[in-house]
């Protein structure tokens, strides 16, 4: 297992004070002057992967400590304010470690992909510190501007600088605020860790793990662990692998009679029959001719998500090949009926002429009335 770094394990106890005794300032400087000490002659990088992977290293050896369960922290924090990577350059000024941990420290925004975390930075205009910030790992350098030379020395910060949380009105200004709902912070950061140590997991892997919830004494579990990083790859609009994945799901759920694993396969096979995901994979159709029997599948078990899928891509299509795809995959969608028929009552008369040459195309018998008393 790979050693922490003194650094990681200094900065990871500020942030974690910062969050539980904001009102200890003392500790904090304490904490403060130990990071920068780490940093007098080399730069330091923290990459929630790295730390994510340390953390799980280190459980799974049974080697877990107050260290790492604080680095384990960091971890989570940084993940729920997108942040993938920090580099601290050497040398710099106390307070920009200082000001990254309140940042860290602060109420995350879930699914803003680090635009808070990043707004802060720039109004920090940081000098020495840089970030890697979001699912597309923008980098958020340092500004350009009077810097400390690596081979300056560094000096012991001053009682003004060292100032965090609690010295007075500005530095009360400046605290973090205590979050109001830590469980509610506390799952979403757990949540959006388990999405970035999923990110970089091969199909190969995920689907593995499909496998191994079968005869799993917690299929659930597995399942769910499983789903946050198949919606990340629907995020990223990796089509082709969230169909595999799709159609592994239905392989066991219809290969089980009953029972948890069975429950646990058909919730994930619902969880991912989301409209905006339903639309990626429906446009896969006429792209991946290879494909189009998994998609197909796909689609048509995703009953009315799946026919919306197809029968917008169908009336926004305006190439005969693509409209022809899509079409072939409605007649063997039992829902698209239902969900063309509702269409006739809409406002707009285009969507209502649409949807009654496809029902005419389609053959459905069910429609002819409706259809005759718009004529």
């Amino acid at each position: 297992m790979e050693a922490l770094s003194p650094f990681a394990a200094h900065f990871a106890r500020l942030v974690s004070r910062l969050v539980h005794e904001p009102e200890h300032p003392d500790a904090h400087k304490e904490e403060l002057r130990s990071a920068l000490a780490q940093l007098s002659n080399q730069p330091a990088t923290l990459s929630l992967h790295d730390l994510a992977s340390l953390v799980a290293a280190a459980a799974a050896e049974g080697a877990a400590d107050e260290a790492l369960r604080l680095v384990g922290e960091l971890a989570m924090r940084m993940a729920a304010h997108s942040v993938r990577s920090l580099s601290f350059e050497p040398a710099l000024p106390a307070r920009e470690i200082a000001d990254v941990a309140r940042a860290l420290a602060a109420d995350p925004v879930p699914g803003d992909e680090g635009a808070s975390f990043d707004a802060r930075l720039v109004a920090l205009a940081l000098t020495g510190v840089s970030a890697e910030i979001g699912s597309s790992g923008f980098v958020r350098r340092a500004a350009l501007g009077a810097f400390p030379s690596k081979a300056a020395p560094v000096r012991t910060p001053s009682a003004s600088v060292l100032a965090i949380a609690g010295d007075g009105p500005a530095g009360a200004a400046a605290a973090a605020p205590r979050p109001k709902r830590a469980s509610d912070s506390q799952v979403m950061m757990q949540d959006q860790l388990m999405r970035h140590a999923s990110a970089d997991e091969g199909v190969a892997a995920l689907l593995d793990r499909l496998d191994g919830a079968v005869k799993a004494a917690n299929p659930s579990a597995l399942v769910d662990d499983v789903m946050l990083a198949v919606e990340d790859l629907g995020n990223r609009g990796q089509w082709v692998d969230l169909v595999r994945i799709l159609e592994r799901l239905h392989d066991h759920h219809e290969a089980l009679a009953d029972g948890d694993a069975r429950r646990a396969f058909l919730m994930g096979i619902r969880r991912l029959q989301r409209p905006v995901l339903m639309q990626g994979i429906a446009r896969l159709l006429p792209e991946r001719r290879d494909l189009r029997a998994s998609c197909t599948r796909v689609l048509v078990q995703a009953g009315e998500a799946g026919a919306d899928a197809l029968i917008d891509n169908l009336i926004s299509s305006e190439v005969s090949s693509e409209r022809r795809a899509y079409l072939e995959v409605l007649k063997q969608c039992p829902a698209a009926a239902n969900a063309l028929q509702h269409l006739l009552s809409d406002d707009r008369w285009y969507v209502v002429r649409n949807a009654a040459a496809l029902l005419g195309e389609l053959r459905v018998v069910a429609a002819e009335r409706r259809l005759s008393e718009l004529a």
